[in-house]
């Protein structure tokens, strides 16, 4: 399994109302061995480090990759969770297993 940062688009629409809204944010996208996307998680990604045994220099180089990550991810096509059909989730032996409730982790 691999897994990387991804653009990922949902409208989210008033249940009283004609409005809507499109919400942009980064995820963490997981694929299959054929690169098939079976999952992305439910939460967006934060810019967050947290470890008290880090210094302040490895906090910034875990700060700066996952930055490079995230601007990584603007480059691929943005996944709209409205329209996009998800896979199965395949094991390593080639099993296929029952797909996560809104294909979120």
């Amino acid at each position: 399994m691999t897994w990387n940062h991804r653009l990922v688009k949902k409208t989210y629409k008033s249940p009283n109302s004609d409005y809507s809204e499109e919400v942009y944010a980064i995820h963490e996208c997981y694929y299959n061995e054929d690169k098939s996307v079976w999952a992305v998680t439910e939460n967006p990604v934060s810019l967050l480090t947290a470890d008290e045994n880090l210094s302040d220099e490895e906090a910034i180089k875990n700060l700066r990759q996952t930055l490079e990550w995230m601007t990584k991810a603007l480059e691929a096509p943005i996944i709209d969770l409205d329209t996009f059909v998800f896979t199965d989730r395949v094991s390593r032996k080639g099993s296929r297993k029952s797909k996560t409730p809104n294909n979120s982790v």
